[in-house]
């Protein structure tokens, strides 16, 4: 009988939509992730410098959380500029980042929005942002957007980042 360990390639392996719920399984956690993402040494007030912040929920928001200095008061949402003014709930964010960073051969519109459970148009729109931080992510090589192990680029991956480098300072210019 053929070994069949000689054939399978040493392939990362990808969380499963089971452990991605068990990752962000409660809203806790996923406020945690968000926390993170902006805060990846911990929190620092942008103003102060305090490291220390209480979690303000309000009301009638789906999601808008305010992070606030403990210190001084100063505010900052947990979004900060990337899903500013979004009114979807932190679960339907992290699906959508979770289907399109994991997804090989990319998602279009209709199915994230299907994900997502928002319009095809809305689901462009977050497409986009995701779009722009995985620019970001990758131009730090910052994991907390990775969900699965870092790979180094390829080439064509190489030549989409310069070209989109060129953009983004290109509409920063203007």
């Amino acid at each position: 009988m053929a070994n069949n360990s000689i054939y399978a390639k040493d392939k990362t392996r990808k969380d499963s939509l089971v452990d991605f719920f068990d990752q962000f399984g409660n809203e806790d956690k996923r406020i945690e992730y968000f926390i993170n993402m902006n805060y990846p040494s911990g929190y620092v007030c942008d103003h102060c410098g305090c490291h220390e912040y209480y979690l303000i929920k309000r009301k009638g928001i789906k999601n808008n959380y305010v992070l606030e200095c403990a210190e001084w008061g100063h505010q900052v949402s947990l979004f900060r500029e990337r899903f500013e003014g979004s009114n979807l709930s932190l679960l339907q964010l992290l699906i959508g980042l979770y289907v399109f960073f994991t997804n090989n051969s990319g998602v279009d519109a209709p199915d994230l929005a299907n994900y997502m459970d928002i319009s095809p148009k809305s689901a462009r729109k977050y497409a986009k942002k995701f779009r722009i931080l995985w620019l970001k992510a990758t131009m730090r090589r910052n994991s907390m957007l990775s969900f699965t192990k870092q790979t180094p680029l390829s080439k064509a991956e190489k030549r989409a980042m310069e070209s989109a480098e060129k953009v983004l300072t290109s509409s920063r210019s203007s």
